[in-house]
C-alpha cells in the first residue's frame, strides 16, 4: 500500500505536467479501442548489441564518470565526449550516436493526436528495462519473438496504455507482471485491453522498483541526499521525474517530464555534497522530436512507430547543481535544461536482471 500510495503521490503531481516494419500484415480494427492493431509487428533492423556499464576514476581531472544505455562499441567515444565537455568548463552539450543510445523517442508531443504525445514516461520505462536486461528475454505478443529493440519495447506500451500521463513503474509493471498500479487513477494512463505478464521468470519482485523523491520526505526532512544512489550503475538503472519552477519567484509551474539517467559526473576532490555531482547524462524522449508543424500525416501506427524510431539517439550532459527552492528546501536542478528552474523530484531504480 505504501509503495501504491507513493506511486499516485507522483501520478498526480504528473497530471500538470534506424528501424522499418515489415510489411506481413495490415493488421486490423480494434472495435473496443477504436484503433489500429498490428497482428505482426517485425522490426527489420536486426537486435541492438550490449549496451556498456562505465565507472572511470580521472585522478589528473578530480572527477569521476558512471554510465550505462551506451553500446559496447561505442562507450570510448562517450567517454571522450564526456571528458572534452567537463573540461571546457561548460559542460552542456548533446552527444549525437545514431542507434548507440538507449533512447526511446517519442513520435510527437502534439497533444490530441492520441498516440504518445504524453508517454515520456513509457518512453523512460522501455529505456530503463532494455538497460536491465529484461525485453532481451521476454517475447512479444505481436512477434512471439523475444523484443528485438527499446523501440519495439516503447511501441508496446504505445499499444496497451492510453496516451496520458504516468510513471515507469506502470511500464515495468506491465511487462514483468501484467498490470497497472495506477489502474483507475483518474486523469493518469490507463491499460486499453487486458495484459499477462510477459516476463517468463517468477523470481523478479517488482516491488525492487525503488521510488524516492529528492525534494522532502511525508515529514519534512530534506532527501537531496538520495543523489547519491546514481553511482550504482554496475547494478541498477534509474530514470527521474522533473518540474519546472518560476526562475524568479521559484513557484512551481505547470508539467512534469520523465528523462532516463545515462551518467552521473562526481567531483571526488569536492568535500560537500553540495559540490560532489556536478554533471548529469540524460536521454530525453522529447528532444528529438519532429516539430510539431511538421508532423507526417500518418493515420496508421506503423508508419508512426518508424518514424519514431528512426529520429536521432542521443543523450545530453547538463551541469547539476544544488538550489534551495522555496517550499521545498535544497533540491537538485539541471542547470540550462529550458529557461526554467529544472528540479529532480523523483527517482526511479530498476535492478539489473541477474
Amino acid at each position: 500500500m505504501k509503495k501504491i500510495t507513493a506511486l499516485i503521490l507522483a501520478a498526480l503531481m504528473l497530471l500538470s505536467a534506424g528501424f522499418a516494419f515489415a510489411d506481413t500484415e495490415p493488421g486490423y480494427y480494434d472495435e473496443d479501442t477504436g484503433r489500429i492493431r498490428m497482428t505482426h509487428q517485425r522490426y527489420i533492423r536486426p537486435a541492438e548489441e550490449d549496451f556498456a556499464t562505465v565507472k572511470m576514476h580521472f585522478v589528473d581531472e578530480g572527477f569521476s564518470i558512471f554510465f550505462n544505455g551506451v553500446a559496447d562499441s561505442a562507450k570510448d567515444i562517450m567517454l571522450n565526449a564526456i571528458l572534452d565537455a567537463m573540461r571546457s568548463g561548460d559542460p552542456t552539450t548533446q552527444i549525437i550516436m545514431p542507434g548507440l543510445i538507449l533512447d526511446a523517442e517519442k513520435y510527437t508531443y502534439v497533444k490530441g493526436l492520441e498516440y504518445d504525445s504524453l508517454m515520456c514516461w513509457a518512453a523512460t520505462a522501455a529505456n530503463m528495462l532494455w538497460q536491465a536486461g529484461y525485453p532481451q528475454n521476454t517475447l512479444s505478443p505481436y512477434t512471439g519473438r523475444p523484443f528485438e529493440s527499446v523501440d519495439e519495447v516503447f511501441d508496446y506500451f504505445r499499444h496497451i496504455y492510453t496516451d496520458l500521463d504516468g510513471t515507469p513503474a506502470q511500464g515495468i509493471d506491465a511487462l514483468l507482471d501484467g498490470f497497472n498500479p495506477l489502474d483507475g487513477v483518474d486523469g493518469i494512463s490507463q491499460l486499453e485491453m487486458k495484459i499477462k505478464a510477459l516476463f517468463p521468470f517468477n523470481n523478479v519482485d517488482v516491488d525492487d522498483l525503488v521510488f524516492q523523491a529528492f525534494g522532502k520526505d511525508e515529514n519534512g526532512n530534506k532527501l537531496y541526499e538520495n543523489i547519491e544512489l546514481l553511482q550504482d550503475f554496475n547494478n541498477n538503472t534509474y530514470g527521474i521525474t522533473v518540474h519546472w519552477h518560476d526562475p524568479v519567484t521559484g513557484e512551481l509551474l505547470n508539467g512534469a517530464h520523465l528523462l532516463t539517467v545515462c551518467g552521473i559526473i562526481v567531483n571526488d576532490e569536492a568535500e560537500s555534497l553540495e559540490d560532489r555531482y556536478v554533471g548529469i547524462l540524460i536521454a530525453d524522449s522529447d528532444n528529438s522530436i519532429v516539430h510539431p508543424d511538421e508532423v507526417p500525416t500518418a493515420p496508421w501506427e506503423r508508419p508512426r512507430a518508424a518514424i519514431a524510431s528512426n529520429v536521432i539517439d542521443s543523450a545530453t550532459l547538463y551541469h547539476l547543481k544544488l538550489v534551495d527552492i522555496p517550499g521545498q528546501g535544497p533540491t537538485w536542478t539541471i542547470v540550462g535544461y529550458n529557461d526554467n528552474i529544472t528540479t529532480l523530484d523523483f527517482l526511479w531504480k530498476l535492478p539489473y536482471l541477474q
